[in-house]
């Protein structure tokens, strides 16, 4: 630490550790855990903090089913495929939040490119478990209005243009607009590409 300074308090890196604490938790069954409060004190001789953390675990539990419901562009069955959560298993947010991100990457590959899906628990107190349903609003089908590059000094608009595996007019998909990405970094013109989606006003 006295090279570091990583015993050094800051409140960025508290709040860190707090959200830390919390995900521990959350990804071990205890769905209801919270942070009542936090209290920063410091010594008589001004040299020291004391950090008191007041903490509410909760009760553990775990996944008795999954389902999906919502507005589905797609077979619900194809979606359910994915689901491996094994009954029994304790709740884990970390898990649900990647089947969220997971099924609303499917649904931008579909050209629902604002797609939203919530993992929704319903607790049993009884057995104390939970049934997860992953609700889902895709939102409306985005075509692609214009691609725009900027930043590039270094070539012609047509050659960058060449790479693109999204095009403008075609349904607005994840995965083409990742591979265009991919393409323009091999092509060495670049140090660094970044992408970014913007929806317009009033538009599909």
């Amino acid at each position: 630490s006295v090279f570091t300074n990583d015993d050094k308090y800051t409140r960025e890196k508290l709040r860190t550790d707090l959200e830390n604490l919390e995900a521990f938790y959350k990804d071990r069954g205890y769905l209801q855990f919270s942070l009542d409060s936090s209290q920063v004190s410091i010594s008589d001789d001004l040299e020291e903090l004391f950090i008191t953390l007041i903490v509410k675990e909760g009760e553990q539990y775990t996944v008795s089913n999954t389902k999906i419901s919502g507005d589905l562009p797609l077979e619900k069955s194809f979606f359910e495929e994915f689901i491996n959560i094994p009954e029994g298993s304790f709740y884990s947010e970390s898990l649900i939040t990647s089947y969220e991100e997971f099924f609303a990457n499917i649904l931008g590959n579909e050209g629902y490119t604002f797609a939203e899906v919530e993992g929704v628990p319903t607790i049993n107190e009884e057995d104390k478990s939970a049934e997860i349903t992953f609700l889902f609003n895709p939102g409306r089908k985005n075509y692609t209005r214009r691609i725009i590059f900027n930043g590039n000094d270094f070539t012609t608009d047509e050659v960058l243009r060449r790479e693109m595996r999204q095009f403008e007019g075609a349904p607005a998909s994840n995965q083409q607009i990742e591979n265009s990405k991919i393409l323009l970094e091999r092509t060495g013109y670049f140090k660094t590409v970044n992408v970014e989606t913007v929806p317009v006003p009033g538009e599909e």
